[in-house]
């Protein structure tokens, strides 16, 4: 059990294992996902070591923002969880810093941040920010990755500012069809939201700066 600003947490349970890739800086990764009850909450936090052959290349903690998600995308487990609820940037920071410290990252470890966890970025956009912000102070050199399925086009525009306020690595959109009529069928709330990839892709193409 680990407690943080009033907040208790408690490692439920660790899953480990241990892939090859080919990627273009390493070829091995070690994972570990964390189940977190967070407040009566089970919310999953993952840690990534990389390795090139032998060689140590960087830390990777995967950040869920939220337990559950409303966008309900029918291939997702997390469409399934009841009572859906942002994660605050103090819950998300709390979280963090513990997988860190269980695994000896400092302020001047290799770090990549990437919010792909469960959540959806651009319906929770103040609370990643601000614990964006917040967790580029307490690591410097960590760089990060933002998610989004593109059921917000606007999104886009928003990353250039957190752009310059944090080291953000690139931009992940996930798009699951052309067909506007499939995505709204796959993810129920892009029905509601009137989902485009047509205005997705030209969000994507008014930012050119980013990657």
């Amino acid at each position: 059990t680990w407690q943080s600003i009033g907040m208790r947490m408690q490692i439920v349970e660790t899953v480990e294992s241990e892939m090859r890739y080919s990627a273009r800086t390493w070829n091995r990764e070690f994972a570990t996902r964390y189940v977190i009850d967070l407040e009566g909450r089970l919310v999953e936090f993952s840690h990534f070591k990389h390795f090139n052959n032998e060689s140590y290349v960087k830390d990777v903690i995967e950040v869920a923002s939220s337990f559950g998600c409303t966008v309900g995308c029918h291939h997702c487990a997390a469409a399934d969880l009841p009572n859906m609820q942002p994660l605050t940037s103090n819950e998300i920071e709390a979280c963090t810093e513990l997988i860190a410290e269980r695994h000896g990252i400092t302020s001047s470890s290799p770090l990549l941040i990437t919010f792909s966890g469960i959540g959806e970025a651009s319906l929770l956009r103040t609370p990643m920010f601000t614990s964006a912000e917040n967790m580029q102070r307490s690591f410097p050199l960590a760089e990060f990755v933002m998610t989004t399925v593109g059921i917000r086009p606007d999104f886009l525009a928003s990353i250039g500012s957190l752009a310059r306020r944090v080291r953000l690595k690139y931009l992940q959109v996930s798009v699951f069809s052309a067909d506007a009529l499939a995505v709204r069928a796959m993810m129920p709330l892009g029905d509601g939201l009137g989902y485009s990839p047509q205005r997705l892709v030209d969000a994507m193409a008014a930012e050119p700066a980013r990657r």
